[in-house]
């Protein structure tokens, strides 16, 4: 399992703002290295997932709308990449592997999936900032 660059670049948003800083787009962008373009995208998600408050104008920007305490790594992950799983056949649908109805790993990567879920959860924005 890799985490995407999105998820990465989120997270380092994140950082930055829960540090309590109001930041505008392009210096952040260039503070933290990301494309503009890609910032962009991932500041609207983290906006629609309540994570970020805007500011527009002269004196406008973005900055957290939550504790850092209050934002885990899979809030983040979900805001950005959606629901991450382990394999295909977790994926609910009942036809995504020719081998249902006689495989077991389905239910190994279900207890897996479980647990990775359980530890992004737990670890909150704050204990990496």
């Amino acid at each position: 399992m890799k985490l995407t660059k999105s998820m990465d670049y989120a997270t380092r948003v994140l950082i930055v703002l829960g540090r309590g800083n109001t930041a505008k787009m392009p210096d952040l962008a260039e503070k933290l290295g990301i494309p503009y373009n890609h910032l962009v995208k991932i500041v609207q998600n983290l906006n629609r997932a309540g994570f970020l408050q805007t500011q527009t104008g002269r004196n406008g920007g973005i900055r957290l709308a939550k504790s850092p305490a209050d934002i885990s790594l899979k809030d983040i992950l979900w805001a950005t990449e959606g629901p991450v799983l382990l394999s295909e056949c977790l994926s609910g649908g009942r036809d995504t592997c020719i081998l249902n109805g006689h495989c077991k790993l389905k239910e190994t990567f279900n207890a897996l999936q479980g647990q990775i879920d359980r530890l992004f959860d737990e670890v909150k924005l704050a204990q990496v900032m």
